[in-house]
C-alpha cells in the first residue's frame, strides 16, 4: 500500500513499525529553526528460544522476553508508550510491564532495582521509608500547608496594584548522596532559614533519600534581590552532599499567582504557549518527565482555564491550585542562576501572553520563537543565557 507520504519527491520518511504508516522524518518549522524530530526508538519485545543441553544429555528449550528496539513516530509515541526515568528508554506499553511509582513510570527491572517494597504501608519507597521511618524535626509532611508570607520589592508597588502583582514559588527538590545524613542536610538549611521566613522544607514520596525546599511567594525582583544568600545555602548543602541537577527523581515546580493574569483568556493563552511548544519548552527546561505530561493540554487549554478542577497534578501546566498556576517542566538544579532563569520564563510568558489578542492568536503569536524574540538580555538575563545554549557550570551544576 503506498501512502501520501511517499509520492511527495525527495521527502525523507521512514515507516513507523507502530501505525505501519510512512512518517516524515521532522516536522520543519516555519521560521526555518531546529526541525521538530518525528522519530523514535521505542523498544517492543520479541521472544527468544533458548536450547540448553542438561548434564544428562536431555535437551530442554525455554522461550525469553527481550528487548526489540523499533522506529515509532511521535503520535504513537506519546499514546501508546512509555518512558522510564530510570534507564531513559521508551517502552510499548502493551509489550512490558510498568509500575507507577508516585506517578511515575518504571519499567519492572527499574523499580526493583531504584526502590524498595515497604512491607509495612505496602507501597515502592526509596532507600528508606519515610513514612515508617523516624523523621528529621524540621521537614514536614507533604501535606504542610502554612500561612504564605509575600515578599516584593518597592519597585514593584510603583508598576502595580498588590492584588495583581506576579508573585512566585518554587519547589526544589534534593536528594541526599553523601555521607551526612539527611536529617544533617535539613538541619543546616534550617539553621540559615530558622523562622522558615523564606523558605520550609517538606517531604516528598518520589524521592529517595531527601527533601524539596519550598519557598514563600516572591515575585521576580525580589528574587534577585535574594539570590546570593540563596545560593550560599544550596552550595553549603552541595558540598555536603545535596545532589539535584545530576538526579533522575528530582523535579522543579515553579507556581505563579492566579491574581496577576487578566482574565480566562490570558489563563488560557498562557497554557497555549506551552503547550503548543512542548519540544521547545522541554529543551529549555531540560527534561522530559511522566511528572509534567503535555498530552492532556494539546487542545484543551480553553476548557482548562474554565474548568481548573479537570487539570491534572501530572499536567506540565497544572491549573487545579486554587489561587496558583504550577508550572512542573524544569530540571532542577543548585546554581540558582538556572532556578532564576526558570522564573524569568515564567514571568515573561506571563507578561507576553498578557498583550495578546485572539487575532494575535491566529497569526502565529504563540509561537515559541516569536515568544522568545522578546527576552531581551536586560530584563531576562539568565532566560537568555539559556536560550543561547550556555551553562550554568562555575560551579559545576549538581
Amino acid at each position: 500500500m503506498t501512502t501520501e507520504l511517499e509520492t511527495v519527491p525527495n521527502e525523507s520518511t521512514f515507516l513507523c513499525e507502530h501505525c505501519e504508516e510512512y512518517q516524515p522524518e521532522s516536522f520543519p518549522r516555519s521560521n526555518g529553526g531546529t526541525p521538530i524530530p518525528n522519530r523514535y526508538t521505542v523498544m517492543q519485545s520479541k521472544h527468544d528460544t533458548i536450547t540448553y543441553t542438561m548434564p544428562n544429555g536431555r535437551v530442554s528449550t525455554f522461550t525469553q522476553q527481550v528487548e526489540d528496539p523499533k522506529d515509532w513516530c511521535r503520535n504513537c509515541t506519546m499514546s501508546d508508550s512509555y518512558y522510564c526515568e530510570e534507564c531513559d528508554k521508551r517502552w510499548s506499553d502493551n509489550d512490558w510491564d510498568y509500575t507507577f511509582v508516585n506517578g511515575d513510570a518504571y519499567c519492572n527491572e527499574c523499580c526493583e532495582n531504584r526502590f524498595t517494597w515497604c512491607e509495612n504501608c505496602e507501597e515502592w519507597r526509596g532507600s528508606r521509608c519515610t513514612e515508617c521511618d523516624p523523621r528529621s524535626r524540621v521537614i514536614h509532611d507533604y501535606s504542610y500547608k502554612p500561612t504564605p508570607i509575600f515578599h516584593n520589592t518597592i519597585e514593584d508597588y510603583s508598576r502595580s496594584v498588590h492584588s495583581s502583582v506576579p508573585y512566585m514559588g518554587i519547589e526544589l527538590e534534593i536528594e541526599n548522596r553523601g555521607s551526612v545524613s539527611t536529617a544533617g542536610l535539613s538541619d543546616t538549611f534550617h539553621e540559615w532559614d530558622e523562622n522558615e521566613e523564606n523558605f520550609y522544607l517538606k517531604y516528598d514520596g518520589s524521592l529517595s533519600n531527601g527533601f524539596e525546599i519550598v519557598s514563600h511567594p516572591r515575585t521576580l525582583e525580589s528574587w534577585k534581590e535574594l539570590s546570593s544568600d540563596f545560593q550560599t545555602i544550596l552550595d553549603k548543602l552541595g558540598e555536603m552532599g545535596a545532589r539535584s541537577w545530576n538526579t533522575k527523581t528530582c523535579g522543579l515546580h515553579i507556581h505563579v499567582s492566579k491574581n496577576s493574569f487578566k482574565s480566562e483568556f490570558h489563563m488560557a493563552v498562557f497554557n497555549m504557549l506551552f503547550s503548543r511548544n512542548a519540544y521547545d519548552w522541554q529543551r529549555v527546561a531540560g527534561r522530559e518527565s511522566n511528572y509534567a505530561r503535555f498530552d492532556r493540554l494539546q487542545g484543551n487549554a480553553v476548557k482548562l482555564a474554565k474548568n481548573n478542577y479537570d487539570s491534572n497534578h501530572f499536567d506540565a501546566i497544572n491549573l487545579s491550585p486554587e489561587h496558583t498556576i504550577e508550572i512542573r517542566i524544569w530540571k532542577p538544579s543548585l546554581r540558582f542562576g538556572r532556578v532564576l532563569a526558570d522564573l524569568e520564563f515564567v514571568e515573561s510568558a506571563r507578561l507576553y501572553t498578557s498583550k495578546l489578542t485572539s487575532h494575535d492568536v491566529m497569526n502565529g503569536a504563540l509561537n515559541f520563537f516569536t515568544y522568545a524574540q522578546t527576552l531581551d538580555a536586560w530584563s531576562y538575563p539568565n532566560a537568555r543565557r539559556v536560550l543561547d545554549g550556555a551553562n550554568f557550570t562555575t560551579p559545576q551544576e549538581v
